[in-house]
């Protein structure tokens, strides 16, 4: 008797690839912690599971579409996907807490103020890379669970970058409320862009969600949405001066805070070019359909003349057999 494999079809598809690269993510941060010795504390314990969590279900993910993938896409999907971001929600900010020393730690300077320092880079930056493809899967996921057609296999790109600006401002929030509960207890410049921070990042949670309800029912507009893009990316802007540059709570060292402010600032960066073409874009089809309306009204004009002319020419014709 002979054994027959399952048939394996390699799918053509982003999620796909992307699954297979967290399975690479979050053994590099598996790798990262373990060769560090940091998982004797609750704190430490609690980040090995997550992400140990990570790797265990992007391999079930990648083997899912390998055999079972119209099973598999959908529901089953978005809902693994949600698991995945709530623990790397879960896990972030404790790896790139400086005061647990994970993959960070503060350093006390000369002058007295402490530094944050960046000893464990791979577990560091891999974390925010697999957390970055967590969200790429989860706004997939939303695309498919909130009634999209998932046979296109993808959302739309403006869609991606709405929920990775939700997700990023939400990492803002979280970041600037733990500097500001670690470090700030006076009323200083840098409280008060840290501050800016915090209302700004409540912005960027809010508006891309007003937007996908609009769109969801139908009431969207290209003067809309080009009104929220420029005010978000307007106050992304002055977010990167206040918290990035001078006396700001991420201008000294690379921090959870800093990167989440570059990001969100690219996203809205992208949103508002979006918005802006697809602004000019529907402007200049409004001008083409008046345009197009004008012709059949002054070829109706002309039609109405012909038809007056051709009924002269009947009446002369008329005229003329009764002469005869």
């Amino acid at each position: 008797m002979e054994l027959k494999m399952p048939e394996i079809k390699v799918p053509d598809s982003p999620r796909f690839k992307v699954w297979c690269c967290l399975i690479a993510f979050s053994s590099v941060c598996l790798a990262s912690l373990v060769s560090s010795g940091n998982t004797n504390s609750s704190v430490e314990k609690w980040v090995l599971s997550a992400i140990c969590i990570s790797l265990i279900l992007s391999i079930g993910g990648t083997t899912c579409y390998l055999f079972i993938q119209d099973k598999f896409e959908g529901r089953v999907e978005g809902i693994l996907t949600i698991f995945l971001l709530i623990f790397w929600i879960g896990s972030l900010p404790c790896i790139m807490d400086p005061n647990l020393g994970i993959a960070a730690i503060k350093i006390p300077t000369n002058s007295g103020a402490a530094v944050d320092i960046i000893f464990n880079a791979n577990l560091y930056f891999f974390a925010w890379v697999s957390f970055a493809s967590t969200v790429f899967l989860f706004a997939h996921a939303v695309s498919e669970l909130t009634g999209k057609d998932i046979t296109t296999k993808a959302m739309s790109p403006k869609d991606v970058k709405l929920v990775s600006l939700l997700v990023t401002s939400i990492v803002v929030i979280a970041s600037a409320g733990q500097f500001k509960a670690g470090t700030c207890n006076t009323s200083s410049s840098m409280c008060k862009r840290n501050d800016y921070a915090i209302a700004v990042g409540s912005f960027g949670a809010v508006i891309p969600v007003i937007s996908m309800v609009l769109v969801k029912v139908e009431k969207m507009t290209a003067l809309i949405d080009l009104c929220l893009s420029s005010v978000i990316f307007l106050l992304y802007i002055f977010a990167v001066g206040f918290v990035t540059f001078g006396s700001g709570p991420a201008s000294r060292t690379v921090s959870n805070l800093y990167l989440s402010i570059w990001i969100g600032f690219l996203l809205c960066l992208f949103l508002a070019i979006g918005s802006f073409q697809y602004y000019m874009k529907s402007r200049s089809g409004d001008d083409e359909d008046s345009n197009a309306d004008s012709v059949p009204e002054a070829n109706s004009g002309l039609s109405k003349v012909e038809e007056g002319d051709s009924e002269d020419q009947d009446d002369s014709l008329l005229h003329s057999d009764d002469s005869l």
